[in-house]
């Protein structure tokens, strides 16, 4: 039986109801319209639908649902793995377009937890996005995932054709969302990296040699290295992620993460195969990791004329790096100009020991080679940028040498060449030097903790206890110091104890207990006890070997070593002083508040030599007033001293003449009554000295810590923190009684 359509139904009831009536215009046949009446009858029969067989199509719904049809994920993250500040991107697909959504929100798992996505873009579309924007505390390792019941919310579609279902009604829609993504998606994992910063300061942590060496990779310390350093750099850090860095929020930076450097997490040690065997007789263990055929260590940024610098921050946390070897020995004229762990530092470095180093500098280059070879246990050069540059950085052991033909050697303990402070640091280590150029302007410039600070290379609150020795020098001579060999700028409560000594036999140089050359700056507050000691230098002091600029002004200082030059050839400019050597004047320099205790001699009868300083040179007025070098009666001391003639309180005291003041004083008979001196240029005297008992010499406080008491005291070896926690040991009950001194724990005298 054929089944009609409503409208096919009334068209043949029509048109048989004509037939029957005779219409169109034509005859029927006779036998056709006996049959009219039965087929009209039919067809109204179907078109009621009570003729079996014959049936029509019901009319549609008035309703369908509004519902999910697919879903994707439509962003790419770079490497399948989604970082902090990157975009999660799901779009679903409707039934029809929809047109408006009500608190729609898609849930996303991660393994940190489920998070909320919101919906984003254009609606009147049946694809209909989600995004979500990726934290710092957001992490998947597996890939995200997204449930059948992750959608929340209402959504409305009404009558919209071309759009998929055309849907007359919004009273109902299914949020059931296909399985596609109800498996984690491995492409899409969110920050599946290892986290190198987990305290999250923004320094990447290192814990062992390999990742202190992958540090000269990345110089500026943002953990950002590309091409094949990147390669390199993911041996020691793998899985390292930038997104592991915290993020400031800063636009002015331009960075997205902002790691700015590097922090020790351990003590490392460069004793690699753990034998003991490291650098005792200068040669190294071909076992250890970083032996180099010999050379060692290759400092971070090259040894070469033109290094790229360190720029970042390097903290250290206190801990240490043991057993540091370096034995360079180059004779290109681009290389050994800059050599120690770090070749170029402009960034900082803190809060950090090198213990037992072994840094060799030998250069043979050609002697028209005037460029500077700058070694240093921590780095050749410090400098650039602002502010501190090093602090709380010490080298306890070791050695630091320089050997060469070539260039003008810059070697310190701790720095070579220093043209940013250094604060708070120390070291106790042997410098020396071995130089035989014979450039005329080629200088050695060489002591225990900077071989030359210049520009804003100020030296505050630091010592160096090691030896200082010139074995030989440059034609140009020599500068050598107790802490600095050539100091540019100020120094400030600081210290050396080492003895220095120079055997070169040329007749150029200077040798100081703390300072070689003084050319700008002031001393203040400090001290020397190491004894000083010269073959041929014509310049040699207790505390300046000399102050050759004018201008300079030293102030509550001392030295008590002893000062001596053997070299039975002198000339007139020979100078050899308990204090300073040689001291230029003119108005502006200023001697004050200072005094010697050291025996000085010299053997040589050419030149000066005086009991606080040997000779003064320049136009100005005697510069030293309130000052003393100590003279027993019947002592072998100088009688005399130079500029003492129209000065004021500068002469020779006996021992017990300095002892006995146990203060300041006020009358005209108390030798110490102008030592309280300003020293920080601010409001009030600053009270730098404390006399002790009357069979005391003066000691200095104002900016020395226990330590520096304990020298002065004669109980220098004594350490009150021999586990180098940096907390005091305290065993005895006067010790604990001590504690109401030092409130702040720091040990330093208030």
């Amino acid at each position: 039986m054929t089944t009609l359509t409503a409208r096919a139904s009334a068209t043949l009831v029509v048109f048989l109801f004509v037939l029957t009536r005779g219409g169109g215009g034509s005859m029927m046949p006779r036998r056709a319209r006996r049959l009219a009446p039965i087929l009209l009858l039919a067809a109204a029969a179907a078109l009621a639908g009570i003729l079996p067989g014959l049936t029509t199509t019901p009319p549609p719904a008035e309703a369908t649902h509004l519902g999910i049809i697919g879903v994707s994920i439509t962003s790419s993250p770079s490497g399948g793995i989604y970082s902090t500040g990157d975009t999660i991107n799901v779009q679903l697909r409707f039934n029809s377009c929809v047109t408006a959504v009500s608190n729609a929100a898609l849930t996303i798992g991660l393994d940190s937890g489920n998070v909320s996505a919101s919906q984003t873009g254009s609606l009147n579309s049946q694809n209909i996005t989600f995004s979500y924007d990726v934290t710092a505390s957001d992490r998947d390792v597996d890939g995200i995932t997204v449930a059948t019941n992750a959608l929340s919310g209402s959504f409305e579609s009404p009558t919209i054709s071309g759009c998929g279902a055309v849907l007359r009604h919004t009273n109902g829609h299914s949020n059931t969302l296909p399985n596609t993504l109800t498996s984690p998606q491995s492409s899409h994992r969110v920050n599946d990296f290892t986290d190198y910063d987990t305290d999250d300061d923004g320094l990447i942590e290192v814990d062992s040699t390999a990742k202190l060496n992958a540090i000269r990779y990345d110089l500026d310390g943002n953990g950002q290295v590309a091409g094949g350093d990147a390669t390199n750099y993911a041996l020691a850090f793998p899985g390292f992620d930038a997104a592991s860095c915290p993020d400031n929020d800063d636009p002015a930076d331009g960075a997205s993460y902002d790691c700015t450097g590097y922090e020790l997490t351990a003590n490392l040690d460069f004793d690699t195969d753990g034998s003991g065997s490291t650098h005792t007789a200068g040669t190294g263990d071909a076992n250890d990791t970083y032996y180099n055929n010999g050379a060692g260590w290759t400092p971070i940024g090259g040894h070469t004329s033109t290094p790229t610098p360190f720029t970042a921050t390097f903290e250290g946390n206190n801990h240490t790096i043991s057993n540091l070897f370096i034995n360079l020995n180059t004779s290109g004229a681009n290389d050994g100009h800059f050599v120690g762990l770090f070749a170029d530092i402009s960034g900082t470095v803190r809060n950090l020991g090198l213990v037992n180093p072994y840094v060799a500098n030998t250069r043979t280059a050609a002697a028209a080679d005037n460029t500077f070879a700058r070694t240093g246990a921590l780095t050749g050069r410090s400098g650039g940028g602002s502010g501190d540059n090093i602090s709380n950085v010490y080298v306890r052991g070791g050695s630091v040498i320089h050997v060469g033909s070539a260039s003008s050697p810059l070697v310190g303990c701790l720095v070579g060449y220093a043209t940013r402070p250094i604060n708070d640091s120390w070291a106790s280590c042997a410098a020396t030097g071995t130089a035989t150029s014979t450039s005329s302007i080629a200088v050695m410039r060489i002591g225990g903790l900077v071989g030359w600070a210049q520009t804003n290379g100020n030296i505050a609150n630091s010592y160096a206890t090691g030896a200082v020795t010139v074995t030989s020098d440059t034609t140009a001579g020599a500068a050598a110091g107790g802490l600095a060999g050539d100091q540019s700028n100020d120094i400030t409560s600081s210290y050396a104890t080492g003895n220095v000594t120079s055997r070169s036999t040329n007749i150029l140089g200077t040798v100081g207990g703390l300072v070689g050359t003084l050319v700008t700056g002031d001393i203040r507050a400090s001290y020397a006890t190491g004894n000083v000691s010269a073959t041929s230098a014509p310049d040699v002091g207790g505390l300046i070997g000399s102050a050759s600029i004018s201008g300079n002004r030293v102030e509550a200082c001392y030295a008590t070593g002893s000062v001596s030059r053997t070299s039975a050839t002198a000339t007139s400019t020979t100078q050899v002083g308990g204090l300073i050597g040689e001291l230029d004047t003119d108005p502006t320099s200023v001697v004050i508040a200072t005094y010697s205790t050291g025996a000085v001699s010299k053997t040589a009868t050419a030149g000066d030599i005086g009991g606080l300083v040997g000779g003064i040179f320049g136009t100005g007025t005697t510069p030293v007033s309130n000052s003393y070098w100590k003279r027993d009666s019947g002592g072998a001391n100088p009688t005399t001293s130079a500029g003492t003639s129209g000065a004021t309180n500068y002469r020779s005291r006996t021992t017990a003449q300095l002892q006995t003041p146990t203060a300041y004083g006020t009358g005209s008979t108390d030798i110490y009554r102008n030592w309280n001196r300003n020293l920080d240029g601010q409001t009030g005297d600053d009270d730098p000295w404390h006399f002790g008992t009357s069979s005391e010499y003066p000691i200095l406080t104002y900016g020395h810590d226990a330590r520096s008491i304990n020298v002065q005291l004669g109980a220098a070896d004594q350490d009150y923190d021999a586990d180098n926690d940096n907390l005091i040991d305290v065993a005895t009950l006067r010790q604990l009684d001590a504690i109401r001194l030092d409130l702040n724990g720091s040990g330093a005298d208030g």
